[in-house]
């Protein structure tokens, strides 16, 4: 990770720190959303979501609520997403939040998400991509689920995108502020003073490392589960040659017979029988 000096906005913590106030958000939705009139925000930030103990879990960078309306802002210019069904998962998560027992479908508020991106997902060097779900029936008025998707590359070479946007965007980029926009003056001038801040950078420090020990546990499970697959392929080769019975492999693997018959039609010897 980078030293907490050399955060820009481009760097998750720095733009979910400045994007958390309120009027720097509004703004930035106004750019985005010129034709919509935005006043009271509600704010999430870093808002876990999880619909099943056993499902996978995300975490939303900005979760907004306007006009009845909900927004969830992600900052993912310095890694790659990889796959557009990301932002169907995300989507989908999402609704699980927002619909309370007892009410009906139709209450599900509008639902977009935004991903600022750094990579060509769409390999066509176009900043901006949206999308929704539609049916339009021959002959009759289209209709939607409620879900957008808007996706914003700041490396693009077209920015298909209104030029107050672009200002914003071009910043995200460069990292820093070359710009007479008063809002760019103002986000630069919020980056300097969360760079000054000994309380932000106590939990920047927290962030990283949290992110560090999960890395540490990740792979310290990894050698676990490697060493308890090389030992459960041994014992199948072992019993496959017949050096030992089922009841042994039983015993030393700690799985079942079940388990272990399982385990041998995976076992390349078994397939070539």
């Amino acid at each position: 990770m980078k030293r907490f000096e050399e955060l820009t906005i481009k760097d998750d913590f720095m733009f979910l720190t400045v994007m958390s106030r309120e009027e720097n958000l509004r703004e930035f939705l106004h750019r985005l959303f010129p034709e919509r009139s935005i006043e009271k925000l509600i704010i999430d930030r870093e808002k876990a979501m999880k619909s099943a103990y056993d499902s996978h879990g995300i975490c939303t960078d900005l979760k907004v609520t306007f006009e009845g309306d909900v927004c969830i802002v992600e900052m993912n210019c310095n890694y790659r997403i990889g796959s557009l069904r990301r932002g169907r998962y995300y989507a989908s998560e999402a609704d699980t939040q927002l619909l309370k027992k007892g009410e009906e479908y139709q209450e599900l508020p509008d639902v977009t998400i935004v991903f600022i991106i750094g990579e060509d997902l769409f390999h066509d060097n176009i900043c901006m991509h949206t999308g929704e779900v539609r049916w339009e029936p021959e002959g009759k008025p289209s209709d939607g689920d409620g879900r957008k998707w808007i996706y914003l590359n700041i490396n693009a070479a077209d920015y298909n995108v209104n030029d107050r946007l672009a200002e914003v965007l071009c910043y995200i980029r460069d990292g820093k502020n070359e710009s007479s926009d008063a809002f760019i003056r103002k986000l630069e001038k919020d980056a300097e003073e969360v760079r000054m801040d000994p309380q932000e950078r106590r939990a920047y420090m927290k962030m990283e490392e949290r992110l560090r020990n999960e890395r540490r546990l990740g792979r310290e499970e990894g050698l676990v589960e490697g060493k308890k697959e090389g030992r459960n392929t041994a014992v199948c080769e072992l019993l496959l040659s017949g050096a030992i019975d089922m009841a042994t492999a039983v015993s030393i693997s700690g799985l079942s017979e079940e388990e272990i018959q399982a385990y041998l039609e995976t076992m390349p010897e078994r397939k070539k029988a």
